[in-house]
């Protein structure tokens, strides 16, 4: 597994409210190795940072602790990947380590697994504000929706979930530490989708296979 960051700083725990005994902690639950480790903090203080590797060199591990130690610093997390089956193994990392997630996808998607679907914004929307088209029912459910976008810990959807209307609308540069897995599956113009909503200090970790260049 390599890391190519933007730029080499060593890892400031007070300046991220964030002490260095919690992380020691995070990597030994994980059993992240010194590669691994130095890695993730990266992942902490650059604002890009690029992880590829071969299957087996333990990204998906790496990943999985960035998750961990982002939202413990109450950073709001975008879990991405290029494809639906890649999101649904990020929903699956996220639970297991009690990660409340929300999906960025329509409902009209009919090709979206009922996983998705059911955890997506515009599904839980309809259900609590119904699916009228008057406009105290729109008003309702955009605030609806703002309130899960707020409340939840990660948004989790496909790269390009991550140009939705919702986010335009309801709630814009309110990314602030994107993870998107499978990226050397994705184009170029995919990973920029989610990008379009990043906070002004936000942090971006792609991890993945040797990454596709267009």
């Amino acid at each position: 597994m390599e890391s190519e960051a933007s730029e080499r700083t060593e890892l400031n725990a007070d300046a991220w409210q964030f002490d260095a005994t919690d992380l020691k902690v995070i990597c030994d639950r994980h059993n992240l190795n010194g590669m691994q480790k130095k890695a993730l903090q990266d992942s902490l203080v650059k604002r890009l940072l690029i992880v590829q590797g071969p299957p087996g060199t333990g990204k998906t591990h790496l990943l999985t602790a960035a998750c961990v130690a982002h939202q413990e610093l109450r950073r709001k997390l975008y879990l991405s990947a290029p494809s639906n089956l890649g999101v649904l193994n990020l929903i699956e990392r996220a639970e297991t380590k009690d990660i409340h997630v929300v999906v960025v996808a329509s409902e009209l998607n009919k090709k979206l697994p009922q996983r998705m679907l059911d955890k997506s914004i515009a599904r839980l929307a309809s259900e609590a504000e119904g699916s009228g088209h008057t406009k105290s029912v729109k008003k309702r459910r955009a605030e609806y929706r703002l309130k899960l976008l707020t409340e939840a810990d990660a948004l989790v959807g496909t790269c390009q979930s991550g140009g939705s209307v919702y986010l335009q609308h309801d709630f814009p540069a309110c990314i602030q530490s994107l993870i998107v897995d499978e990226a050397g599956q994705a184009s170029e113009p995919d990973t920029l989708a989610p990008m379009m909503h990043l906070s002004s200090d936000a942090h971006v970790l792609l991890v993945g296979l040797s990454l596709i260049h267009i």
